[in-house]
């Protein structure tokens, strides 16, 4: 697991990487993993559960927010695909860095060993 930072409202918000698990944990409590990759698939976004998703994973982060705030954001007219982002955030930091990388020829990349794997330097943020 690689450190998670989230923006909320201008203000960066980090979870270490040691505690990104239980941060998932904390997640998973209101929205799984399943649920948004069958969401992905089916074009449509739980976005009450999304938003409740979302602000657990900022507050635990650190940030002061409520769900009904994080669930306004999902309909800011300055930022039309804050839903999508929320969503794409989420399940960037669920699911392991090692199994999100591309070949540079644009094909997905075997799956790493459960004992370990790649990592990614890449900072997860949220801009809502």
């Amino acid at each position: 697991m690689k450190d998670v930072t989230f923006v909320w409202k201008e203000k960066e918000y980090r979870v270490e990487a040691r505690e990104v698990l239980p941060l998932i944990a904390k997640v998973e409590e209101v929205l799984t993993l399943a649920e948004m990759y069958n969401a992905a698939q089916k074009e449509t976004l739980p976005l009450a559960k999304l938003s409740m998703a979302f602000g657990v994973a900022l507050r635990y982060a650190g940030a002061n927010v409520k769900d009904d705030e994080v669930y306004s954001g999902m309909f800011n007219p300055d930022d039309k695909m804050a839903a999508f982002v929320a969503m794409n955030t989420l399940l960037s930091i669920m699911v392991p860095p090692e199994h999100l990388q591309e070949k540079s020829d644009g094909e997905p990349k075997k799956k790493a060993a459960a004992s370990g794997g790649g990592s990614t330097s890449k900072k997860h943020s949220k801009r809502v």
